[in-house]
């Protein structure tokens, strides 16, 4: 665990005979641009420079994280409310049928038990391996082939 006072660069700053600091902890440092919401045990960070899955994957890899999974309702209310602040409507996360249409997992093969599905999501397309949310539909998942550019959320876990 390591400590960090907000805008002071990691000294105390005192205000009144009080002192005040950030604890993180070191999985999910803020300065690599990662934030950090314990409830959901989310450590994430978003990228609005858009790319393909393939390249987004990638960036996620090279920042020492992998695409975001998301695996409960509470995590996907934090992140609706999150993406709100940005543009972009297709953002990529984890999860493919690649293996078998129809039978969603993550990249290690775990599969998956959570789902948010658009209600307009078309299934059973074996050139759509990939999952994005869709601002367009409340964030709702759908299906894609990972060709169309988009914002993308890395975790570090």
């Amino acid at each position: 665990m390591s400590v960090n006072t907000p805008g002071n660069n990691g000294k105390w700053k005192d205000d009144m005979g009080w002192r005040y600091y950030n604890v993180y902890e070191s999985t999910c440092p803020p300065m690599d641009g990662f934030n950090q919401n314990r409830k959901a045990s989310l450590c994430y960070q978003y990228f609005d420079d858009l790319k393909n899955v393939y390249e987004a994957d990638i960036a996620c890899r090279r920042n020492g994280g992998q695409l975001l999974r998301v695996q409960s309702q509470l995590q996907q209310t934090h992140l609706m409310t999150y993406l709100d602040f940005y543009n972009e409507n297709l953002v990529y996360i984890q999860g493919n049928d690649s293996a078998k249409e129809g039978t969603w997992a993550f990249d290690d093969g775990q599969l998956m038990k959570y789902f948010n599905w658009s209600p307009t999501t078309p299934f059973g397309h074996d050139a759509k391996d990939h999952l994005a949310m869709n601002k367009a539909s409340s964030y709702g998942w759908e299906e894609t082939d990972g060709s169309t550019l988009g914002g993308f959320l890395c975790e570090k876990t």
